[in-house]
């Protein structure tokens, strides 16, 4: 299991899994999306074209943003 600040949890209200990417569980989607890369350590970049999540949206033709707090937490402290 991921340790992530309460504060981060806290500001991730709008989680439709209920944080499964906290699990090391495979099955859990958000840690299955491939992240391309990472921008100042608060906006991913990543390749996701299915299943809907408030935290991500498009930009531009091609490119997928994720700015789930806690995905991003995740990817600074442990790189996944």
């Amino acid at each position: 299991m991921f340790e992530i600040n309460a504060e981060v949890l806290a500001n991730t209200i709008h989680c439709s899994k209920n944080h499964g990417c906290l699990t090391t569980e495979s099955s859990s989607h958000c840690l299955n999306i491939e992240i391309v890369k990472c921008i100042g350590n608060k906006l991913l970049f990543v390749k996701c074209n299915n299943g809907f999540c408030r935290y991500r949206m498009k930009y531009g033709h091609q490119s997928t943003i994720c700015n789930c707090p806690v995905r991003i937490a995740i990817y600074n402290k442990y790189k996944k």
